[in-house]
């Protein structure tokens, strides 16, 4: 509101500025820079269809990422999660939880 407009591709995400210090763990912001590239590329590659599922599709990922936090935070609630059965490949979280 108080920025023109043509500034407004420099102004930052602030959602995405606030998780990241809202969250300790490495691994959100990394996902955050890894989905903000892969959608650059892909709006380079093909604009119509970025501007046609680039929501969906990142909503989706968002989703899927607070789906596997909850079902991470269930085992480890149960006492069965990888730092007890198993391994914690592909749950980085239980590295600084467990």
């Amino acid at each position: 509101m108080f920025i023109p407009k043509r500034y407004w591709v420099w102004v930052p995400n602030w959602n995405a500025v606030g998780l990241a210090f809202v969250v300790p763990q490495v691994y959100y912001s990394m996902a955050m820079a890894a989905g903000s590239l892969m959608n650059y590329f892909w709006l380079l590659r093909n604009p119509t269809g970025y501007d046609m599922y680039m929501f969906a599709v990142s909503a989706g990922l968002l989703a899927g990422e607070g789906l596997g936090g909850v079902f991470q935070a269930l085992l480890a609630v149960l006492g069965i999660d990888g730092s007890v059965y198993g391994t914690t490949i592909g749950c980085p979280g239980m590295v600084f939880c467990g």
